[in-house]
This record gives structure tokens, sequence and C-alpha cells, in this order.
């Protein structure tokens, strides 16, 4: 009987000895707990100012690259106007050239007449 009223204190007491085990580990469970809560509120305002100020740097973005595509457009036409005028500089050029080989080549084929000269 003796020794089972000391087997029964004995698991009582480490019944005890556990119940407090686990209370300081829920406590501390606790304690961190309350600290990712205080975090995520902390960091909720930063995160939507964030999140904020990229939707408007996109938006800025997209903005500057629609600009930049219309201006491109634009330069399009100039450059396709600089370069129908270089075709046709380039056409006048060959035709020039074209026509001054005619000339030169008729000169050279007409008799070389000397008037007023005696052989």
């Amino acid at each position: 009987m003796v020794v089972l009223q000391i087997s029964i204190a004995i698991a009582a007491v480490t019944f005890v000895i556990l119940v407090m085990v686990i209370i300081r580990t829920l406590r501390q469970v606790k304690g961190i707990l309350e600290k990712i809560d205080r975090t995520v509120t902390d960091v909720k305002p930063q995160i939507n100012d964030v999140l904020g100020e990229t939707k408007e740097s996109v938006g800025e973005a997209n903005m500057l690259l629609a600009d930049m595509r219309e201006k491109s457009h634009k330069t399009d036409a100039l450059f396709n106007a600089v370069n129908h005028v270089g075709k046709g500089l380039e056409e006048l050029s060959s035709t020039l050239t074209n026509k001054s080989n005619q000339v030169t080549t008729s000169q050279s084929n007409q008799p070389n007449i000397k008037i007023g000269t005696r052989d």
C-alpha cells in the first residue's frame, strides 16, 4: 500500500511538473505570437504604402512607354521622308551621271575638225 501511495505521489508530482513545463512553453508561444501580431500590424501600413508607390511607378512607366511609342511612330514618318529624299537624290545623281557619260561619249565620237589651220 505504501508503494502505491508513493507511486501516486510521484505520478502527481510528475504531472504537475509536466503541466508547468507546458504552461511555460505556451506563455513563450503566446509572447512570440504577440510579437508577430505587432510586427504584422506595424508592417501592414508600410506594405500598403509600398504597394501604392509601386502601382504609381508602374503607371508612370506605362505612360512613359506610351509616350516613347508615340514619338517613335512620329519619327518613323520623318525617317521615311528622309529615305525617300535620299533615294530621289540617288536617282537624280545616277541620271546626271548617265547624261554626262552620254554627252562625253557623243563628243568623243564626233570627228575632230579644225577650222582655219593648214596641215
